[in-house]
């Protein structure tokens, strides 16, 4: 949930690529949540 929270706070579009991987755009947040499988749920997007 925190991991959730932390990603719902930045925008989509992020500017710290690991590795020039765009679907990890806000650095190592993005790793950790993508490797826990973290999504952050639409209506935290709003």
């Amino acid at each position: 949930m925190v991991l959730e929270m932390l990603l719902a706070d930045l925008p989509q579009g992020g500017y710290k690529w690991l590795g020039d991987d765009a679907s990890r755009p806000h650095g190592e947040l993005s790793d950790w949540a993508s490797r826990m499988g973290v999504r952050v749920r639409p209506s935290w997007r709003e």
